[in-house]
C-alpha cells in the first residue's frame, strides 16, 4: 500500500512538474504568427457530492507553422482551463474570433506544444506552491510517521 501512495504521489510530482516547467519557460519561447480556427465552449458534466456540477472549457483552435510546417493546438496556456461558471468561459472565449490572427509561443525544440499566453496565471501560482511547499512537508510526515501536531 506504501509502495502505491509513493508512486502515486511521484506521478503527481512529475505531471506538476511539467506544468509549471511550461508555465515557468512559455515567456522564453520564440513567438510566431498564428490564425484561431474554431471557437467553442465545451461543457462536462460531473457528479460531484452526490450533485451535479458542469465545468465549461473555453477550446480555441488554432494554427501555426514553424520552419515551414503546419500546427494546430487549442492549449490556451499552460494550464487546462475550465471553469464553474459559463460566463466566464464565454468571456475567455471572446477575446478570441474566429479567423483572427494571434501570436502563438512555442516550444523551441518541440513546437506542437504551443500556447496563446504565456507564464502563470492567477490562482495556478499559488496551487503550484502550495503542492511544491506543504505535499512534500505532508508525504514526508505520512511516510516518516512523524507527528507535525
Amino acid at each position: 500500500m506504501l509502495i502505491f501512495f509513493a508512486s502515486l504521489l511521484v506521478c503527481l510530482l512529475v505531471i506538476l512538474s511539467f506544468s509549471t516547467y511550461l508555465a515557468l519557460s512559455s515567456r522564453r519561447w520564440p513567438k510566431t504568427k498564428g490564425r484561431v480556427i474554431s471557437v467553442t465552449i465545451n461543457k462536462k458534466k460531473t457528479k460531484s457530492s452526490g450533485s451535479a456540477v458542469v465545468y465549461c472549457q473555453p477550446l480555441i483552435s488554432y494554427e501555426y507553422a514553424v520552419g515551414g510546417r503546419q500546427f494546430t493546438s487549442t492549449r490556451l496556456d499552460s494550464r487546462l482551463m475550465a471553469y464553474d461558471k459559463e460566463s466566464d468561459a464565454i468571456s475567455v472565449a471572446n477575446l478570441f474570433a474566429e479567423g483572427c490572427e494571434v501570436d502563438v509561443f512555442y516550444h523551441p525544440f518541440f513546437p506542437s506544444i504551443a500556447c496563446l499566453r504565456a507564464g502563470l496565471y492567477g490562482k495556478w501560482v499559488y496551487i503550484t506552491l502550495y503542492f511544491f511547499g506543504l505535499l512534500p512537508l505532508i508525504s514526508i510526515t505520512i511516510f516518516s510517521g512523524v507527528s507535525i501536531v
